[in-house]
């Protein structure tokens, strides 16, 4: 895949093994516009034949296809993760970031009966840096759709001061439904889960 030689594959295997003959496809789109700078926006969508089970969507728009389709495979394998985290809780991977649909905290595994000493600082790190990522990508979300409104008030002058008229797509960069906070929102964070 594209973009992508580390979610698509988990996704892709989990989704083997909790829905027999599914597939994962990718719905990616290019927007353009003379006057402002393109995006990528992508859905993810997990089939069983000709029936779509799940869809998860890219958290922002993103210069690149690449980037775009990576986003959209780790939404989608996280929340995937978590709906199959009683099956998978003891795996070799069950440290890496889940959370529930709609939600924008994320849970990682806590490291119960582990020998190794820096495991916890470790998953530590990582809960920091994942919840450093997501917060990063909601920035990023609202200050594109900053920019495509800027853009659409631009051509709006540029036709007022009759230039030529400038078609407006109308198509902001659209969010995943799932809820969001401001830079440092503790609702947007990655926990380790309490030991028991």
């Amino acid at each position: 895949m594209e973009g992508d030689g580390y979610y698509h594959p988990r996704l892709l295997a989990l989704v083997h093994c909790y829905h027999p003959g599914g597939t994962v496809q990718y719905r990616t789109e290019h927007w353009t516009h003379p006057d402002y700078t393109g995006f990528w926006e992508t859905e993810v969508y997990i089939r069983e034949g000709t029936r779509v089970r799940y869809i998860h969507r890219a958290t922002t728009a993103r210069l690149t296809r690449a980037a775009v389709i990576r986003d959209a495979a780790r939404q989608a394998l996280m929340v995937n993760r978590d709906r199959h985290f009683d099956d998978i809780a003891w795996e070799d991977d069950r440290y890496l970031p889940r959370r529930r649909s709609g939600q924008s905290t994320c849970n990682i595994a806590a490291p119960l009966g582990e020998a190794n000493l820096r495991l916890r600082p470790t998953l530590l790190c990582l809960a920091e840096t994942h919840t450093d990522l997501d917060q990063a990508l909601d920035e990023l979300d609202v200050m594109g759709r900053a920019y495509m409104q800027l853009a659409r008030e631009n051509a709006t002058l540029k036709q007022q001061l009759g230039g030529p008229d400038v078609e407006d797509s109308g198509v902001p960069a659209q969010s995943p439904p799932r809820t969001r906070g401001e830079s440092g929102d503790p609702s947007t964070s990655t926990t380790i889960d309490p030991y028991p």
